[in-house]
């Protein structure tokens, strides 16, 4: 996994590598070549005829990876590199100097009346490599940056609304414009230049990437908002840092990759049947909440689970039955007497049980809760979603008769609810928030949102990359319980099964925003993208 830092770990990281024989000006020379060779690849899909690259460079050290990667580009490319200082390097300054020997275009920044050259080079780039600012940067930026700041993004804006203007002739009368013209992309090196690497604060005049490469760590204030917002897509490369150095072997969290969650993926062996891949349980469902269940149930099943039993009220038996015909049903009348110890005798043939989706809030709702947590020991893995969480949270169940270890799965307004807080006291700082209520409960906390935290009581913190607006639709977390719920019962650790689960569930979101675009894409279409999203991690 990829390990997540604060600017000081990663200057201890950089002293540690340097100790070690793998120096600053070696580690400036590895960034610039992985910066290049992701520029190579970018322009390669460029819709440019012709593309061009302007490289900003700032004063320090993520200056110096912005020359070495444009003089690569320079000579390994046929797209013209132009460059841009802010300010003057050294004269001993030897990337500087090749560059400056290398008869490459070159601007300053002092020579450029009102940026008019600036806004040039950007506005005519196919390519914007941004080494302006690492992650030194506080906001808010200093007053003499923020007008060749402005003058950056009024460039990217500009190129925007001239390209928009030729091709109104493809909209309809009051539409607007479906122009997908080729602007300049933004490849920041490390952090896009404006935000803070550690709290995720972000300048005013932050350049937006469209892709962020960090090097050898990410930092955390790029998985916080707003600075989240600019990063675009992420990458990162290790520059040849060992895993095992100094500080970062040690630090606390981690973000998941594609990797890391094909590796995970429970076994499907030749002789299995439905028994070998485990039975989940999911109790929900209530009268304005048909569905929620049923999406759980679905999304269990795509993920591999054997065989899948809903408990639900029989009022809804008639409407949902013939729709989902592979679900086993346990109808239930009432929330007390003869109904709860049908679902208690259930449990011993469940090898994971969710409760929750659809649930609702009411009196037969908490007692059934009540004495589904009250078999303690008896319960399978449990996982807790939706208004199980919102009865624990009102009082009507207790956090202490939860079974350590279940898996609970707020979003940020049910998270403050349970801790007694505000929703944007959770949303400051998610990592720590997650971190600290799975300590205090001892339970693997999921904390639901963009990047998405995992936490478990010991302290381990997974973080997910995804930030897809697709997902913020009612239904996505019922799919998300139910993948979780599907994966524990095939014997997947609970907190693999956690962090497994969001991956899977992220990138079916992705897949399904590109089918239908995000704004329009349903719970459904997520559902329906697991097949696709699974087969893009199965080892081939």
């Amino acid at each position: 996994m990829i390990r997540i830092v604060s600017t000081e770990q990663m200057r201890e990281i950089e002293a540690a590598a340097d100790q070690a024989g793998l120096s600053y000006a070696k580690l400036m020379q590895h960034a610039g070549r992985a910066a290049a060779e992701r520029a190579k690849q970018l322009l390669a899909e460029s819709m440019a005829d012709e593309p061009k690259v302007t490289v900003l460079v700032g004063p320090g050290n993520n200056g110096g990876d912005a020359l070495v990667a444009g003089l690569l580009l320079s000579r390994e490319s046929d797209a013209p590199v132009r460059f841009y200082l802010i300010r003057r390097r050294a004269d001993d300054d030897d990337n500087w100097a090749a560059v400056r020997d290398s008869g490459a275009f070159v601007a300053f920044a002092d020579d450029d009346q009102r940026y008019r050259v600036l806004s040039n080079l950007v506005s005519s780039a196919s390519l914007v490599i941004d080494g302006l600012f690492g992650m030194g940067t506080r906001p808010p930026l200093r007053p003499d940056v923020v007008p060749l700041m402005r003058a950056v993004r009024h460039a990217l804006r500009d190129y925007q609304a001239e390209s928009a203007q030729y091709a109104n002739f493809l909209s309809v009368p009051e539409a607007r414009p479906m122009f997908r013209g080729t602007r300049p992309r933004v490849l920041a090196l490390d952090c896009p230049s404006g935000v803070d690497c550690d709290t995720g604060a972000a300048d005013d005049n932050t350049i937006p990437a469209d892709e962020t490469i960090a090097f050898i760590a990410l930092k955390a204030g790029l998985l916080s908002f707003p600075a989240a917002g600019y990063v675009g897509r992420l990458v990162t490369t290790a520059l040849g840092v060992p895993p095992n150095t100094s500080h970062l072997r040690t630090s606390g969290a981690r973000m998941v990759s594609g990797l890391d969650a094909s590796d995970a993926l429970p076994a499907r062996p030749l002789d299995g049947h439905k028994g070998t891949f485990g039975r989940a349980l999911i109790i929900g469902g209530s009268t304005n909440y048909v569905g929620a269940p049923q999406m759980a149930g679905r999304a269990a099943y795509r993920i591999g689970a054997g065989l899948v039993q809903l408990a639900v009220p029989e009022s809804h038996l008639v409407a949902v039955a013939g729709t989902f015909p592979e679900a086993v049903w346990l109808p239930l009348y009432a929330a007390n007497g003869s109904d709860v110890q049908k679902v208690i005798a259930g449990l011993g043939d469940a090898q994971a049980v969710l409760i929750g989706p659809g649930l609702g809030q009411s009196d037969d709702a908490a007692a059934l809760l009540t004495a589904m947590l009250a078999q303690g020991d008896a319960l399978p893995p449990l996982v807790l979603d939706a208004d199980a969480l919102n009865l624990i949270a009102s009082g009507h169940a207790a956090m202490s008769s939860v079974p350590e270890g279940s898996i609970l799965t707020p979003h940020p307004g049910e998270m403050a609810r349970l801790l007694g807080t505000s929703t944007a006291e959770v949303q400051a700082n998610r990592i720590e928030s997650a971190r600290a209520a799975a300590e205090k409960w001892g339970q693997i906390v999921m904390l639901k949102g963009a990047h998405t935290v995992t936490a478990s009581p010991s302290g381990e913190i997974v973080v997910s990359p995804f930030k897809q607006p697709a997902l913020a639709k009612a239904g996505t977390g019922d799919v998300l319980a139910g993948i979780i719920t599907g994966l524990v019962a095939q014997g997947t650790s609970p907190f693999t099964a956690a962090w497994l689960g969001v991956y899977v569930h992220g990138l079916a979101g992705n897949i399904a925003a590109e089918g239908v675009s995000g704004r329009a894409a349903l719970a459904s279409d997520v559902l329906a993208a697991l097949p696709a999203a699974l087969q893009s991690l199965e080892p081939r």
